[in-house]
């Protein structure tokens, strides 16, 4: 932390507020795990920039996931960017609901209190509905123009606090990349919306990875949707400018 102060979350007015605290990996997951913790944090972020960085052991590059870190209102969430793992394509969606160019504002509950009567809450808990319908123009792990048809598969992932982190799994489709239909529906409640990011990942059922779109809650609208497909480097070239997933979403409240 800044001068070497020992860093609290809960007791933010002990920090002066130019200082910025930096906060590894592993003290970043204790906390979350506590409530009255994670309230505090909220509350010292609203005032401080904090920054929280992997810890010294993943000599590999790999990443830790960004969200739960998000919803303690974290400012500065650092990642290996030379990896394109899961964590990194969740990061991704996070900045295509601004162009990735810029910041991204907080919920408003994370913000400054404007009355201690009445202070910002976050979005009731919803109810989610995915409709996954069909694919199209999905393309072969790594881009490559020969192999085998394609058994894909949609890997679906809700991440955010640790509370809401869930996973489900299409069918998988035998020899059929080009235009796949699942027609399958799937429920999630998430109890805090304002911090969650929905992860569609395409799989080949052999060969692993194909695309996948990350799209935070907070900018998504129901109804039907093309969501267009990135590759493992969050880009849409090549074959991947076609390549999309037809889905219908429904959100209601709890």
């Amino acid at each position: 932390t800044g001068k070497g102060k020992e860093y609290t979350p809960a007791c933010s007015n002990s920090i002066p507020v130019e200082y910025m605290s930096s906060v590894s990996e592993p003290k970043t997951f204790k906390n979350l795990k506590k409530t009255d913790v994670v309230e505090g944090w909220v509350n010292h972020n609203r005032k401080h920039l904090t920054r929280i960085y992997p810890k010294g052991t993943r000599i590999d590059s790999s990443n830790y996931n960004p969200a739960p870190a998000w919803g303690a209102g974290n400012q500065m969430v650092a990642l290996n960017y030379q990896t394109n793992d899961l964590h990194k394509h969740i990061n991704i969606g996070k900045y295509r609901q601004n162009g990735r160019c810029g910041y991204v504002l907080k919920p408003p509950y994370m913000l400054s209190v404007q009355s201690s009567l009445s202070p910002p809450r976050p979005t009731r808990p919803i109810r989610f509905t995915l409709h996954i319908i069909s694919g199209a123009h999905l393309p072969k792990p790594g881009g490559r123009k020969t192999g085998e048809i394609i058994d894909p598969y949609v890997h679906i992932r809700v991440d955010g606090l640790e509370e809401d982190i869930q996973e489900k799994n299409t069918k998988i489709i035998d020899n059929n990349g080009f235009n796949p239909v699942w027609d399958e529906i799937f429920q999630f409640t998430i109890k805090n919306p304002d911090v969650a990011h929905l992860s569609l990942i395409v799989n080949d059922d052999n060969d692993g990875f194909i695309a996948f779109s990350s799209i935070p809650f907070s900018a998504m609208r129901p109804g039907l949707r093309n969501v267009g497909l990135l590759d493992s480097a969050g880009m849409s070239i090549g074959d991947f400018q076609y390549a999309s997933i037809f889905c219908r979403f429904q959100i209601e409240a709890v």
